[in-house]
């Protein structure tokens, strides 16, 4: 198995750990939004989910036996309440302004179940390097200095994410009809099991994580599980 197989398996795993918690994984309708290659959702549905994956273009999928659809704008052209679990992740911020943002997630509200989960990963926007592009306070900026910076460092000729902070977040949950639940410590908690062997060292992380205005500036991406609320 290549060292990326095994990175997306972990990565499967980690999103298992937290959707289960939620939902049974087995038999579980579960759509996956900007899969990319489809490797986090092969390992869901190794897991048992049924895995429809949806991405503005074909990214020349590795995983076997996906149900993929090519999906460009903000609208999912599935039924009312046609699943039970929606993977969303490192896609929001490139999915264009506010309120194009805001309708993307109106319409994962639509076609997810009124019992269903959705669990939400994003770049913290005011982590101190960007994770797109590496370079420090990158995203702190609006969006026309940011890209006069990326010029500047011949990274790119403009800057397309529009990220959001915890706080943004939290209030477009509210006004898209979700109740979102912030799980980023318990993600991280996994990969520190992973890879710190003493936990002395897994204890002083999770420490700073929890603290969570101390540690914001450490913490490059925010993970956030979410639940419809009952109208």
């Amino acid at each position: 198995m290549s060292n990326f197989e095994t990175t997306i398996s972990k990565k499967a795993r980690r999103i298992a750990q937290i959707l289960q918690r939620y939902v049974v994984l087995d038999g579980c309708a579960l759509l996956d939004i900007g899969t990319g290659s489809g490797g986090a959702a092969a390992g869901l549905q190794a897991l048992g989910a049924t895995v429809t994956a949806i991405d503005r273009q074909d990214a020349n999928l590795t995983a076997a036996g996906l149900d993929f659809h090519l999906v460009d704008g903000t609208d999912l052209p599935f039924d009312d309440n046609a699943f039970d679990a929606v993977l969303y992740s490192h896609v929001i911020e490139h999915v264009g302004s506010r309120d194009d943002q805001r309708h993307h997630l109106s319409e994962i509200r639509r076609v997810l179940h009124r019992d269903g989960v959705l669990y939400l990963a994003m770049p913290n926007r005011w982590s101190v390097f960007d994770p797109h592009y590496n370079l420090p306070f990158l995203s702190w900026h609006p969006t026309e200095i940011a890209s006069v910076y990326l010029r500047m460092t011949r990274q790119a000729p403009a800057y397309d994410c529009c990220p959001l902070s915890r706080r943004s977040m939290r209030r477009m949950f509210a006004e898209t009809g979700f109740e979102g639940t912030e799980v980023t410590g318990d993600i991280l908690y996994v990969v520190l099991e992973e890879r710190l062997r003493h936990s002395v060292f897994r204890n002083i992380a999770l420490v700073l994580v929890r603290c969570r205005w101390l540690s914001m500036p450490l913490i490059s991406v925010l993970v956030f599980v979410a639940r419809p609320v009952s109208s």
